[in-house]
């Protein structure tokens, strides 16, 4: 039976898979912080960091999520600095060493600091914490023209050439859309999150591809797993061209 094709587009992340894990992995004292850069409220995220830090000093995490928040704000210098911080506590998990390094490097790319980029992406693919983290940073290395440790590869997702899960959405304007409705039709689903800086980044990518494989037939879906109308209709600004035709379907 012939099924539908999915490309998916990874270009420095999974983004769903990222986001879960780190939600799966929180305490309960940064789990607001995480809550708020999900409906896009970075700003409170970036108090309710601060204050944690000041009532916990020694709290690692509480470095490493104030370092993920400043990322999202594009405060790249000052993601570096929490970071940093972070990596200087003994006895944290190796996620979250795993994650520092990575969006240390993410922060360096974005500075135009390549250098410094592949050095932590490195160090994340080595260190191999967690599938996700080690997908994360060897995708960024090969988007800079890096090869990763090669042991990157025996932890890569691979989907290609596998029928997709079928999924039921309700995009922005409350229609109901289902994989299978699209048998038959290739299909192009990017998976972001609305506090994410690097998912807008993407948008600005994927709008690209879609103005050439638009006209091609191709369709578009823009997943937000977890947010609300509000965060998701605030994301889709990014997009220059988000209902082309009807066929762009932004969805959560």
């Amino acid at each position: 039976m012939k099924t539908i094709q999915i490309l998916f587009l990874c270009l420095f992340i999974i983004h769903f898979f990222l986001v879960s894990e780190y939600l799966s992995a929180q305490d309960d004292a940064v789990n607001p912080i995480y809550q708020k850069m999900q409906r896009g409220d970075l700003d409170t995220a970036e108090m309710i960091a601060k204050d944690l830090i000041e009532k916990e000093p020694n709290n690692p995490h509480a470095y490493h999520t104030l370092g993920r928040v400043h990322h999202a704000q594009k405060k790249y210098r000052e993601s570096i600095s929490a970071l940093e911080k972070s990596l200087t506590f003994q006895n944290q998990p190796t996620w979250m060493i795993g994650w520092s390094y990575t969006f240390s490097g993410f922060n360096y790319r974005d500075l135009g600091e390549k250098e410094k980029a592949v050095e932590y992406l490195q160090k994340a693919v080595k260190l191999n914490a967690t599938r996700n983290c080690v997908n994360a940073a060897g995708n960024a290395l090969k988007q800079m023209g890096v090869e990763p440790d090669p042991s990157l590869e025996k932890y890569r997702l691979s989907l290609e050439g596998q029928p997709a899960p079928n999924f039921d959405l309700t995009d922005v304007y409350g229609q109901t859309h289902r994989l299978v409705d699209y048998k038959g039709i290739p299909l192009f689903v990017h998976i972001g999150a609305t506090w994410c800086g690097g998912c807008q980044q993407e948008a600005e990518w994927v709008e690209q591809l879609a103005e050439t494989f638009l006209p091609q037939g191709v369709v578009f879906i823009t997943l937000c797993p977890g947010e609300n109308e509000a965060a998701v209709m605030d994301y889709l600004k990014h997009y220059r061209s988000q209902c082309v035709g009807g066929v762009r379907v932004p969805a959560w």
